[in-house]
């Protein structure tokens, strides 16, 4: 990938908003044990 940024195949995602929701996610999606972190409460005017 000479040549190309290093986010230049980053893709956007509404799953979390924060570090710890990301983490939540990261821990979920990759079946980690032992370790813990609540998932981002949704916004009150999200759209679906």
């Amino acid at each position: 990938m000479a040549g190309k940024k290093i986010d230049s195949h980053a893709q956007e995602t509404h799953r979390y908003r924060t570090l710890e929701g990301a983490l939540a996610c990261l821990i979920e999606d990759c079946n980690v044990q032992g370790l813990t972190a609540k998932f981002d409460q949704p916004e009150l005017f999200d759209e679906p």
